[in-house]
């Protein structure tokens, strides 16, 4: 199994996960938050759709048109009406994400990209990055869900 192989099967367990995590927020959790500076269940997944999306358009080298202040990438959101639409984007921008990874061939795996703030990154460094950016994020998630006494293991 190649990278782009296993780096896309990562993607689709991750968003699995996430999305089963995300199905045991109560609603009236959804945008709750322990600090204004921190970020809601609802906004997580919002922040992953958007990033997800992004990645895949990088990966497949359409990102000519994303311009981004380095600093500001961890405010990229993707907005939904509610969690149920936000555990959908993830879905969604995971599949898409998960297509551009595993549709890489290997010699694109040699190639860089240059991201939306103006460095260049080797390609298996944008592949374990996408990858990691969701389990991080998740794991953001399952934090918040035991800030609210939630204590069983939604995996």
């Amino acid at each position: 199994m190649g990278l782009q192989q296993m780096e896309s099967t990562r993607v689709k367990t991750i968003v699995q996960l996430f999305c089963d995590t995300a199905q045991h927020v109560p609603a009236d959790k959804a945008s709750w938050k322990p600090d204004s500076k921190t970020k809601s269940a609802k906004e997580i997944l919002e922040h992953i759709a958007a990033a997800n999306g992004g990645f895949a358009m990088i990966i497949q080298g359409q990102s000519s048109g994303l311009k981004l202040n380095k600093a500001d990438r961890r405010n990229i959101s993707l907005q939904t009406k509610d969690l149920k639409e936000a555990i959908q984007a993830v879905k969604t921008s995971g599949d898409k994400l998960s297509q551009a990874i595993g549709g890489l061939n290997d010699a694109q795996l040699r190639e860089k990209r240059t991201m939306p703030w103006g460095e260049e990154w080797e390609m298996p460094r944008l592949l374990v990055t996408a990858s990691t950016h969701l389990s991080y994020h998740w794991g953001q998630l399952a934090y918040l869900q035991t800030m609210w006494g939630d204590l069983e293991d939604h995996m």
